[in-house]
């Protein structure tokens, strides 16, 4: 939960618009919904819940340009 506020916080004080998810499902629920626009996934690669590469799959399923950045807390 940290990372993501400090990520969010970061994010949203240069401009951008910022949705968060806890996890692949609430990623994919904010996903598909047809108002949105996604230009940018950031996604750690250990995320909880469907696996990163079916989200990815989605995420540019839905929004064929959109751009992906795994990150990940392992070292």
């Amino acid at each position: 939960d940290a990372v993501r506020q400090v990520f969010s916080h970061h994010l949203i004080s240069l401009g951008y618009q910022v949705c968060t998810a806890r996890d692949a499902g609430e990623a994919l629920d904010l996903l598909s919904n047809p108002n949105g626009c996604v230009d940018l996934l950031l996604t750690d690669i250990a995320m909880p819940g469907v696996k990163v590469e079916h989200l990815v799959a989605e995420a540019k399923r839905l929004h064929p340009t959109c751009q992906i950045l795994y990150t990940s807390g392992y070292p």
